[in-house]
């Protein structure tokens, strides 16, 4: 292969790594090629040198030094583009990784305009919701208190306390309960680290914490 149709391998510079693994073939191919055609004129070296002409000499010499020089030059190109391989692969996590931080940029910046624009109304909302729920369930336990302080005879047609959605597994409680509280499980901080909107903290200072006197 002679010095242009080894230039026709070389890949665009906007090469895919299929296209690159592909060029790195043929350049590979080219070095074996040319690499056994100089071996092969090597072994004649000797018998031309004892009896061919000075032209067939000359031509051998030539031929011998062409060869090796397009062994080399193929061996050259193909350590290229390997190692144009590494820098593709590299840019390419590099990409990668720059457009995963733009992502990762993007969504922060959602949620901080949610956190910083809707959240706090948000959170004052759903903090005023568990307030009612406390208050519920405080009602409750109370009525059912209530119910068992008057006679027996007294309690006739009545129900010892009204049942309420939001339960908590607390046997002091003893009302008719359905489901866990939201109250406990929540926490809803303020973005500016002072005291929460709610914590669980306003349930186990209140309605979680109060045996029966």
């Amino acid at each position: 292969m002679n010095l242009k149709q080894l230039l026709g391998i070389r890949p665009k510079s906007t090469a895919t790594p299929a296209e690159l693994a592909e060029a790195i073939v043929a350049a590979d191919a080219a070095q074996r090629e040319a690499a056994a055609r100089a071996q092969n004129l090597t072994a004649q070296r000797g018998r031309l040198l004892l009896d061919g002409t000075p032209d067939e000499v000359s031509r051998n010499e030539i031929a011998i030094a062409s060869a090796r020089d397009d062994a080399e030059r193929a061996s050259a190109l193909a350590e290229a583009l390997r190692n144009r391989v590494v820098e593709t692969e590299r840019a390419a996590r590099k990409a990668a990784f720059k457009a995963k931080l733009s992502e990762a940029k993007r969504a922060n910046g959602r949620w901080r305009a949610f956190l910083e624009s809707e959240y706090p109304g948000l959170a004052e909302k759903l903090a005023a919701g568990l307030r009612l729920e406390a208050e519920a369930i405080r009602a409750a336990r109370a009525g059912h208190y209530a119910f068992f302080e008057l006679p027996e005879d007294e309690r006739a047609g009545l129900e010892p306390s009204p049942e309420i959605y939001m339960v908590p597994n607390d046997s002091e409680i003893g009302v008719t309960l359905s489901r866990q509280p939201l109250g406990p499980r929540l926490v809803l901080p303020r973005i500016d680290g002072a005291a929460p909107y709610w914590s669980h903290q306003d349930h186990a200072g209140g309605y979680l914490a109060q045996p029966r006197q």
